[in-house]
């Protein structure tokens, strides 16, 4: 059966955290919709990867917790399986 996705497929917007103190959980979502309508939802975390584009400022796991290391602001990726990308902007104070 043929999915094609959505296109909010993953999470996109803000974040804010304090310098070791706090720790967010990025909760990505996929849904995709078949030709005959059948809505597939898949939230498993093992199924996305998450890449911040400075470490120094906040870090993200691989289970899509990020937490601050030092002040700034930072975007972090959400990419889906299937290739589906989004972005969350991280303010750390």
């Amino acid at each position: 059966m043929p999915f094609e996705t959505e296109q909010r497929a993953v999470p996109s917007g803000r974040l804010c955290c304090f310098i070791g103190i706090c720790t967010s959980k990025i909760k990505p979502k996929l849904v995709t919709k078949s030709v005959d309508g059948t809505v597939q939802i898949v939230s498993d975390v093992s199924r996305f990867r998450f890449i911040s584009l400075n470490p120094s400022v906040a870090k993200v796991s691989k289970k899509g917790t990020v937490t601050g290391t030092s002040n700034g602001t930072c975007t972090v990726y959400v990419i889906a399986e299937n290739g589906m990308v989004k972005h969350i902007k991280v303010t750390v104070k």
